[in-house]
Formats: C-alpha cells, structure tokens, sequence
C-alpha cells in the first residue's frame, strides 16, 4: 500500500538558478540581478532612492531641497506649496513663466546605484494634480547615467497625459542597459 504524505508535492529549491526575461523562475521565487532567489532573502535597498522625495525639506526661501526645476530654457519655476498636498505638510507647484507646457521638475541627489545590471526593472511613482486652468502634460522619466559626467545610457519613453484637478497615480518603468 502506498501512502502519500501530500496531494502536491513541495516547490523545487531554485535557489541560484539563472533567471532572464525568457526565464521565469518558479512559483513563490523572484529574479533578482539574473538569480532565483526567494522573496525574503532580496535586498534591493532602500524603498525610496530619492533624497527629499515629498518636499518636506527646504531652505531658507522656502524651496525643496535636492530638487530644481528643468529645463531653464523655457523659463520652468517651482514653489512649495502648503494648500494642496497628498500626503505630509508640502507639495511642489510647477508652473511655466511663459505660458507653455515644458517645465519640469528635476532631482539633482540621489542615492547612487552602481553598477545597474542588464534587466534590472526600475519602477518609478508620482502623485500629480492640475489647476483647474493649467492642464500639464505629464512624464515620469527614468534614466541610467554613467557616472563619468552623466553620460545618459538608456531611459523610458513615459507616457505623456494630461492630469485632472484631483491627485492622480503616475507609475513608470525603465528596464536597465546596465553600465559603471
């Protein structure tokens, strides 16, 4: 007589196994930097890479820290603001001097990460909101620089879409090159 101890027998030890994006690991297994590893055993860092991510820091004239406005070709300003915000004390209103729709908001510190891997997924959110009169287009851009001078090696093309008057989820995704 034969017994068995379980109807579905134990997932198989992937642990070390090469993993890609044809690779799939198993059920309950991540890929991380081209290995199976489990889920608890992953040390990606830190949840936010970003200094300053919710403004809360500013200088003296009030400005958020770690953060400038781009590109100064067409005349983009930032200004923290205290009325509107989606969570903590500030957010950051962004407006064009001359009336287009090409500033933006740029971080200028980070915590470094070297060296990127060939398909390492890096993900990127935002809570943005409009005026009801202004209407932005809006792009979350992730990008892989060298650290010789920030020669850029790869980034997302962010879908660009106009934001309503209420807080709205932006999310992107960069798939790495790999580079120093």
């Amino acid at each position: 007589m034969l017994l068995l101890a379980a109807c579905f027998p134990p997932p198989l030890d992937e642990s070390g196994r090469r993993c890609d994006a044809e690779r799939a690991c198993g059920a309950g297994w991540v890929c991380f930097e081209g290995f199976c590893t489990l889920p608890e055993a992953v040390d990606a860092g830190p949840d936010n890479w970003l200094l300053n991510p919710s403004f809360e820091q500013v200088n003296d004239a009030g400005n958020p820290l770690f953060w400038r406005s781009m590109p100064a070709a067409s005349g983009g300003e930032i200004i923290t603001d205290t009325t509107y915000v989606h969570e903590g004390r500030r957010s950051v209103r962004l407006y064009s001097l001359d009336g287009g729709d090409q500033a933006g908001v740029m971080v200028t510190a980070a915590n470094e990460v070297r060296p990127t891997v060939f398909g390492q997924v890096w993900c990127a959110r935002a809570w943005v909101r409009s005026s009801t009169d202004a209407g932005f287009l809006v792009g979350l851009y992730l990008r892989e620089r060298i650290i010789d001078g920030g020669v850029t090696v790869g980034e997302n093309t962010p879908n660009r879409v106009r934001v309503p008057a209420s807080w709205t989820l932006f999310e992107e995704r960069y798939v790495a090159e790999g580079a120093d």
